[in-house]
């Protein structure tokens, strides 16, 4: 399990269920900026990872909308960006990619820009902040001490969302089919 120590003394440490009342409780942690790269703790699907510098085009702060037949939710979610087009197969909802079907309605909208890649980056890695915040003050200042020609963004919410009118030209593009 990884310590403070593992990081070293200038790292950003973000710890999971901490109080600011209770000095004596020691969570998990559950994020890291430190000088190798970025550490994400484990979560439920995901062993925990330490992304190096070298793969980071930026740190990003976004939204993950899931769905149910009963409820919707809705996650702060941070990530790492990567040069790249194509989406790794690993990670969650946010980071995988989107099947040719949902390509296809996004570029029936006129929103090829929307899918995973189109930019030249994709989301290489992220845990959603459950139990736990980050200050972007602080994540700013770390990243920028440890990497300073990496970025803090507001990445794109997940799943990309499309207006009236753009999912109304998708439908129209797929009718004339």
């Amino acid at each position: 399990m990884a310590t403070s120590e593992t990081f070293g003394a200038d790292a950003y440490v973000v710890r999971a269920g901490l109080w600011p009342f209770r000095h004596g409780l020691r969570g998990e942690i559950m994020f890291a900026v430190h000088s190798a790269g970025i550490y994400f703790g484990a979560a439920a699907a995901s062993p925990a990872q330490t992304v190096p510098w070298s793969r980071i085009c930026a740190v990003e702060l976004f939204t993950e909308t899931t769905s149910s037949p009963r409820s919707q939710s809705t996650y702060r979610c941070i990530g790492v960006r990567a040069r790249g087009t194509t989406q790794p197969s690993h990670g969650g909802p946010a980071a995988r990619p989107i099947p040719e079907s949902s390509a296809r309605i996004l570029r029936g909208a006129g929103r090829p820009d929307l899918i995973p890649g189109a930019d030249g980056t994709i989301r290489w890695a992220y845990r959603r902040m459950s139990g736990w915040r980050v200050s972007r003050a602080r994540l700013s200042a770390a990243v920028a001490r440890h990497a300073p020609q990496v970025p803090v963004i507001d990445g794109p919410s997940w799943p990309p969302a499309l207006t009236w009118s753009e999912a109304l030209a998708a439908r129209k593009s797929r009718r004339r089919r």
